[in-house]
């Protein structure tokens, strides 16, 4: 690791080795079920690299292929209503009305997705934020396949950086006004 500092006095520069540890970002795996609508936060997104041939997205009503090797990024611009579906490493629903596709970190395409098919990838990012409304609908979180001892009660919920579980499943329907479902991992969740 480098760093360097300058002032009106100067500069200096220190280069030291082996202070830094990088661990990787706690998971946790959730069921949600939640008779109350949420919307995903703008600006998320989920990158990944495509691995096989075959992928192709519908974006703002025109076909593009995604090829082996692409690094791609789609970003919920401003957030909303969607649903997502990823499973056995393919990823078959990505659904949302303001959405920016970037291949290799070009911009080629930006509208409403309304069909996707990769059929393999890897390296995947999620920085995809879940906020469920406050409310007197019925709330039901499992963590790991056990009740959650987060017990919501009518506050609001938030869930960051959805992403698939060790089984490779990440689904989500926030689509509809009064109901939630989620199936995946998060980095954390909390009552707002």
């Amino acid at each position: 690791m480098g760093l360097a500092v300058k002032n009106a006095f100067g500069g200096h520069t220190r280069i030291s080795q082996g202070y830094i540890t990088v661990t990787p970002a706690e998971e946790r795996s959730l069921y949600l079920e939640a008779q109350r609508g949420a919307i995903v936060s703008p600006g998320g997104f989920l990158e990944f690299s495509v691995t096989k041939p075959g992928a192709r997205v519908k974006i703002g009503g025109q076909t593009l292929d995604m090829p082996p090797g692409s690094l791609i990024r789609l970003t919920i611009d401003e957030g909303g209503k969607g649903k997502i579906s990823l499973r056995d490493g393919t990823i078959v629903l990505f659904s949302f009305d303001e959405v920016i596709l970037s291949i290799d970190g070009e911009e080629v395409a930006r509208g409403t997705t309304q069909d996707i098919l990769v059929p393999g990838y890897e390296v995947l990012i999620s920085n995809i934020n879940l906020a469920i409304d406050g409310g007197k609908g019925d709330v039901r979180i499992l963590e790991s396949g056990l009740p959650s001892s987060l017990v919501p009660g009518e506050s609001p919920l938030f869930l960051s950086s959805l992403r698939p579980d060790p089984s490779g499943v990440l689904t989500l329907d926030c689509y509809r006004e009064d109901t939630t479902v989620f199936r995946g991992a998060v980095t954390s969740y909390r009552v707002e």
